[in-house]
């Protein structure tokens, strides 16, 4: 087996299964006696980078073969599998909270936890495929990135891999980085771009630069105009958010739908 994507020139990544296992699930479902040679690869875009040609479907009972050259394949040692259908009827654990991004803090949240029932109902449908932009509003501590984190929470228990949490104070560093490292700043865009789900955490806490603030377009633009979710929590209100913004990233913003979160600073402890 080991030959074989050798000779495909790919990295591979598999379920902590022992090779015996893989290859006698692959053999008694294709009913042969061992693998000879592996089935045809289907090339499409690599799910971290949007690299065409980086991602190869090489069987639905094997998983995949990594053969990404672009950002993500230095970056990303292990990159977990969608999904995997072996015969002996194995189904993949979702992905942990920490390893999308989410802080340590969040990683224990549900929708279960979530106190505003409106967004709760829209989430548990949206989240499942998310698709376009939802802003959350409020005052801090009103449980904006807990519910925000709650959905890639829902989102990751389908299975699915392709979410990012980010504070936008993070990706600000995330970009000065790429200058100081000479690194090109369209690799970070890529990724950001390229996520089915993507949390964009406290966007406004701090005024941006010019040249991080045309950066920031270009991912929301990006994701506005494809197939995909974007969650954004901020404190600012509309008008704040123009005033710091400008009319074209606001406007892409408020294009979806948009709640307002109330009530009490749930972070506040009693007065002592």
């Amino acid at each position: 087996m080991r030959n074989i994507l050798q000779s495909l020139n790919a990295e591979v990544f598999l379920p902590k299964f022992k090779e015996g296992e893989i290859c006698q699930a692959i053999c008694a479902k294709e009913g042969i006696e061992k693998l000879d040679t592996p089935s045809p690869c289907i090339n499409l875009k690599c799910p971290i980078c949007g690299y065409e040609e980086g991602y190869r479907l090489f069987d639905p009972a094997f998983g995949t073969v990594w053969a990404c050259k672009r950002y993500c394949r230095p970056k990303e040692k292990t990159i977990p599998i969608e999904e995997i259908k072996i015969s002996s009827g194995y189904q993949p654990k979702p992905r942990r909270m920490e390893d999308l991004g989410v802080p340590y803090l969040y990683e224990n949240c549900t929708l279960d936890g979530c106190k505003n029932q409106i967004v709760k109902d829209f989430l548990k449908d949206w989240a499942k495929e998310p698709k376009g932009f939802i802003l959350f509003v409020g005052s801090s501590g009103r449980g904006k990135t807990f519910t925000a984190c709650s959905a890639i929470d829902l989102y990751r228990n389908n299975f699915k891999n392709r979410a990012r949490f980010i504070n936008v104070s993070n990706l600000y560093v995330e970009w000065r980085k790429c200058f100081t490292d000479n690194k090109s700043e369209m690799d970070l865009f890529s990724i950001m771009k390229s996520e089915e789900l993507l949390v964009l955490d406290d966007i406004g806490i701090r005024t941006p630069s010019e040249g991080f603030l045309d950066f920031l377009y270009l991912i929301i633009n990006a994701r506005s105009e494809e197939p995909v979710g974007t969650i954004v929590t901020t404190n600012l209100t509309s008008v704040q958010m123009m005033e710091k913004f400008g009319d074209a990233i606001t406007s892409r913003l408020c294009s979806g739908k948009i709640f307002k979160f109330e009530g009490k600073d749930q972070r506040l402890t009693p007065e002592f």
